[in-house]
């Protein structure tokens, strides 16, 4: 029997992932890398209890492809002007008045790792994502 040591050479990519290549390593960081930097993550939580203590009842979880910055903005227009949320409604039991959906920064791995309905506001289909809105598109902006 022989005993051999052997030393490997490993290009790791900004994420930890590691390659045996290097331009397997660069192709992955112009790649998949680039595309996630421009990804956010949010958790809409949304319908408040109106008889009790005005707790949210409903979640959803939502990540948004964007070049242009402006994540949170994208998710509270989506909430206003496409799923008919208020910014403000009734308060609880008619006193006053509250926010009627909130919107929290959350990880890459909490919205994998949820149960929650999931939705995706990106100009283009990336793969691993619930279909896309193309809010580019249907919003009008150029």
């Amino acid at each position: 029997m022989n005993s051999v040591i052997k030393e490997l050479k490993v290009f790791i990519a900004e994420d930890g992932k590691e390659f045996l290549s290097e331009n397997a390593c660069k192709s992955y960081e112009e790649g998949v890398l680039a595309v996630k930097k421009n990804i956010r993550y949010y958790k809409v939580s949304y319908e408040p209890d109106l008889t009790e203590k005005g707790c949210f009842m409903l979640h959803k979880l939502v990540a948004v492809y964007s070049l242009r910055w402006y994540h949170s903005e994208i998710v509270e227009n989506w909430c206003v002007n496409i799923k008919g949320m208020k910014i403000l409604g009734e308060g609880v039991q008619g006193f006053g008045f509250m926010p009627h959906f909130h919107i929290a920064s959350i990880s890459e791995d909490q919205y994998f790792n949820s149960d929650c309905e999931k939705v995706f506001l990106s100009p283009k289909a990336i793969d691993g994502f619930p279909e896309n809105y193309d809010y580019i598109t249907k919003w009008g902006f150029k």
